[in-house]
């Protein structure tokens, strides 16, 4: 029958197969340890970039504690600056004039005394 025949099989040898199928000597299967350390250029301009970002977040992590430390020490003094400023600032007295106009335009019904 047409179809069905058995394939070409030489003895001690692979079936008769176009070239591009034969890969047992130039393309190993399994990647041995030395063939995995042979990188391509792009992946060593993806450790080179990964290895600079950690050292710079290195860099910038190292003064963190510095930080805090002038944070905890100084907290009362920002603090108190930091409320004065927000008194001095021309907005919240704006809000506070605005409030008080809002008192004086209440009526008798408001919380204020009734006046004469």
């Amino acid at each position: 029958m047409i179809g069905l025949e058995r394939p070409n099989i030489i003895p001690n040898s692979i079936a008769i197969v176009p070239k591009q199928i034969m890969y047992f000597e130039n393309v190993p299967l399994q990647k041995s340890f030395f063939d995995s350390l042979l990188y391509t250029n792009f992946q060593i301009i993806t450790l080179l970039g990964v290895m600079s970002m950690i050292s710079m977040m290195h860099a910038v992590m190292r003064f963190i504690p510095f930080v805090l430390i002038y944070l905890y020490k100084n907290m009362r003094k920002l603090k108190d600056s930091f409320i004065l400023n927000l008194e001095h600032n021309h907005f919240s007295r704006s809000i506070e004039r605005r409030k008080v106009s809002v008192k004086k335009d209440r009526g008798p019904w408001g919380s204020e005394s009734v006046r004469p």
